[in-house]
């Protein structure tokens, strides 16, 4: 049985896709499987994963028709036969040791999850977007270390806003994912990540975060997190986190007791990440943020939450009336 299975969901990357299976083929830790799902792919990505499987054993290449990461995933984990999995996407790729310095400290510690530290880097060095959002991002990527914390009630929205940016870059136990019945939402949506590790959070895992760089992560024009605040996606965007974290909400109510699942819905509502993502009603009236916040980056929005957060009727953002009931929003 192999120590770590690696996850790759292909879609349409073949200018990337060498770079990412040469960093997992030639990993320190070399006692691996590696799963890749070609998903409906219609450049040479079929190809470049066929040819690498034939030139190593340890790749397994499954096809099926363009149904989005979050069903190939689903797939892949499916199929894993070790006792750990790790997640990459096909335009990223890991540091040499990643897989070593993982599974050695979730074996160490038993953990049900290790989250390692990732860096971002723009694809186009000349293009000063993608070289301001990489900064962005390194802030999120690069939690302090910690052995062994057990996710409560008390800590969930906390952890939920700060550490659970995206499933790569974590090492995860098979057992309590399967024992809890988490796996991604089996449509074809962006933001399947938020909705994963939502229920993750929920099922109240162990967990510890070391400071090594295991994966690069490429910000790149074409992919979907780079076009997460653009006008043409902005709409598909802010539906599709709706949708995930609406699976998330039945996956929390369908564990827990009333009460509590209710509990830990209203953490999520109130959180910083998530609570842009709602529309505010009161008497018919509906307002979307996106419509305002095209001159703001998400990572300011903490800075004036608490100043709004718990206001009644009529308030005002930076000029801007929101009718609604709360700054919350409404129910998931």
């Amino acid at each position: 049985m192999p120590q770590v299975s690696v996850i790759i969901p292909v879609h349409n990357v073949e200018n990337y896709l060498r770079e990412c299976l040469d960093s997992v083929v030639n990993q320190t830790l070399t006692d691996i499987e590696i799963i890749c799902i070609n998903d409906g792919s219609t450049d040479n990505s079929l190809c470049i994963l066929e040819e690498y499987a034939r030139a190593d054993k340890r790749i397994k290449v499954i096809s099926q028709q363009n149904q989005g990461q979050s069903v190939a995933r689903n797939v892949g984990l499916t199929l894993v036969k070790s006792d750990y999995v790790v997640f990459i996407d096909p335009d990223d790729y890991f540091n040499v040791n990643a897989l070593e310095v993982m599974y050695k400290k979730i074996i160490k510690t038993n953990d049900d999850l290790v989250i390692s530290h990732c860096r971002a880097f723009a694809d186009d060095i000349k293009n000063p977007i993608q070289i301001e959002k990489a900064k962005g991002f390194e802030q999120t990527l690069s939690p302090k270390p910690i052995n062994s914390i057990f996710i409560t009630e008390e800590n969930f929205e906390y952890f939920l806003e700060t550490l659970m940016v995206a499933v790569w870059g974590k090492i995860f136990s098979l057992k309590f994912l399967n024992d809890n019945k988490i796996s991604f939402i089996n449509k074809n949506v962006v933001h399947e990540d938020d909705g994963f590790n939502t229920k993750l959070l929920a099922s109240m895992p162990v967990l510890s975060i070391i400071d090594d760089i295991t994966v690069m992560y490429r910000i790149r024009e074409k992919s979907s997190t780079f076009n997460l605040y653009s006008k043409k996606n902005k709409r598909k965007h802010e539906d599709d986190m709706k949708i995930a974290l609406k699976d998330a909400k039945e996956f929390i109510i369908d564990k827990y007791s009333k009460n509590f699942a209710k509990s830990l819905i209203k953490k999520i509502q109130d959180s910083s990440k998530y609570s842009r993502f709602f529309c505010f009603r009161r008497a018919g009236i509906k307002f979307s943020w996106h419509k305002y916040d095209k001159n703001l980056s998400i990572w300011f929005i903490p800075i004036f939450r608490q100043k709004i957060k718990n206001q009644k009727n009529i308030i005002k953002v930076l000029g801007i009336p929101l009718f609604c009931k709360s700054y919350q929003g409404v129910s998931l």
